[in-house]
């Protein structure tokens, strides 16, 4: 069984998340096993390889707990409250006004627009990360055609030995643009991108923003609240 065929036919990330979403079909081996039993290698079957063994199978179950996850936010906080408000406890609707009578209608509202805001953001900030994919897309060929269009033409130019004084002068403009080019403003460029995804799309699983004041912990306060000198 194989799985990697060498650099040609290095991984893609995008290909590999667009082809477990659609469930393609993907093959262990890069080429077709026709009925008499001979085996032909195929030269474009890189999109079809498998990371890992048995990798079709585990997307098939991520895939499965994802959508599985939906209902299970939807339902099941709506109905806990119900079975405890039945119960006699004390139960609160979140967005609800304080103090305000349970209502089963509200909790299966609030609850909808929770988990509809949960499962878009998960497939737009998803697709955000793809903002990367794109700056190696414009690295790689910036790369190229700095490559092509500056260093190689002085390979090709033949002037004896001032074609040697201008493989130097030219791979001084090389260098130069490829620092700033390539590693300053190409290296600002995927920070900045970076650190939008992390600051937005990452942080924003963990962060509400619901207006609750932020109160440092230290034991000096509470051992005035313990001792009743504080609110």
């Amino acid at each position: 069984m194989s799985f990697f065929t060498g650099s040609h036919c290095a991984p893609s990330l995008l290909i590999g998340l667009i082809n477990m979403f659609m469930m393609k079909a993907r093959e262990d081996s890069f080429g077709t096993t026709y009925p008499n039993g001979t085996f032909v290698e195929s030269e474009n079957q890189c999109y079809q390889q498998l990371w890992y063994p048995h990798q079709d199978i585990i997307e098939k179950i991520f895939l499965f707990i994802a959508v599985i996850s939906i209902p299970v936010m939807l339902f099941v906080k709506p109905f806990v409250l119900r079975y405890k408000h039945a119960r006699g406890e004390h139960v609160h609707v979140h967005g609800a006004e304080e103090g305000a009578e349970f209502n089963f209608g509200d909790a299966m509202v609030y609850q909808g627009i929770h988990t509809i805001e949960f499962a878009l953001g998960c497939i737009s900030h998803t697709a955000s990360y793809l903002r990367l994919w794109a700056l190696s897309l414009a690295h790689s060929e910036l790369s190229d055609v700095l490559w092509t269009m500056v260093m190689r033409q002085a390979f090709t130019m033949d002037m004896g030995y001032g074609g040697a004084i201008l493989c130097f002068v030219v791979f001084w403009v090389f260098s130069m643009l490829t620092v700033a080019i390539l590693i300053l403003m190409e290296g600002l460029s995927a920070f900045l991108h970076a650190l939008r995804l992390h600051w937005v799309e990452f942080q924003s699983k963990f962060y509400a923003g619901t207006g609750v004041q932020f109160e440092p912990f230290y034991f000096t306060r509470i051992i005035r609240i313990y001792e009743g000198l504080e609110e």
